[in-house]
């Protein structure tokens, strides 16, 4: 995948659900060395890996509304092991409470909505957010970031949401220290202009992804990648129903 995404490229496995079911805590102690960051989804997945002290922060996809020296993520916090995300305003507002009153600054990644509907701000919003953002002491927005509805099947609608997301950014000016990241598994295999500062990718980890794309539309080191897992299974029983 670093051959594939170029040395400049950061990554950021996604090991959400238990690493999908194979061992978030096995499969993050591979990846880690290589990793800026590592994803999942809730805050009860970041207290699993935080608590195996990979030396990685944790990027939590869900809205974290609010955070207290109570919060096993607290410590996490503290060391600046832990990035949340945004995804509204109002979420904003609570999260920006929590870090003043804790007397930390809460790095964070806005989430904008290109078409997913999956999470995320809305395009007509995001510019008023990502400006709040930078206007809160208690906030240091670490990234700005999307997901493509299919960057699988649609590579058309895949390049109309990447650049509804650059008509975005271009009006707003950035710390330099923030990272943009808009690739998943099969849109950092399309084409190079997808990689930006950031991939974050699931399949790919375990070798997949290049399968699904035409030979035409993916970059030609996706053979490089050969998946690591399968699945078997078998039917143990049958029988029919009436409608």
């Amino acid at each position: 995948i670093r051959r594939l995404v170029g040395g400049s490229c950061r990554l950021c496995p996604i090991v959400k659900a238990d690493a999908y079911g194979l061992g978030a805590a096995r499969i993050a102690r591979r990846l880690a060395p290589a990793s800026h960051l590592l994803a999942v989804y809730s805050p009860q997945q970041a207290v699993a890996l935080a608590e195996e002290n990979l030396g990685v922060p944790i990027l939590v996809l869900m809205p974290i509304r609010a955070l207290s020296r109570g919060d096993e993520l607290y410590r996490p916090l503290l060391a600046g092991a832990l990035h949340a995300t945004i995804h509204d305003e109002s979420q904003l507002r609570s999260l920006a409470r929590s870090g003043e009153r804790l007397g930390v600054r809460v790095p964070v990644h806005v989430e904008v909505d290109v078409g997913l509907r999956r999470g995320g701000v809305d395009l007509e919003s995001a510019g008023e957010l990502l400006h709040s953002v930078l206007r809160r002491r208690s906030l240091r927005l670490a990234g700005v970031m999307t997901h493509f509805s299919d960057s699988k099947r649609d590579p058309a609608g895949t390049a109309a949401q990447l650049a509804a997301f650059d008509r975005l950014l271009a009006g707003i000016e950035l710390p330099e220290t923030c990272l943009v990241h808009v690739s998943s598994t099969h849109s950092l295999r399309r084409g190079r202009r997808f990689h930006r500062g950031m991939v974050r990718f699931g399949l790919a980890w375990a070798g997949y992804g290049a399968e699904d794309l035409p030979e035409g539309e993916r970059l030609e080191e996706s053979s490089l990648l050969r998946g690591a897992v399968t699945w078997s299974s078998e039917v143990v029983h049958a029988q029919r129903i009436p409608e």
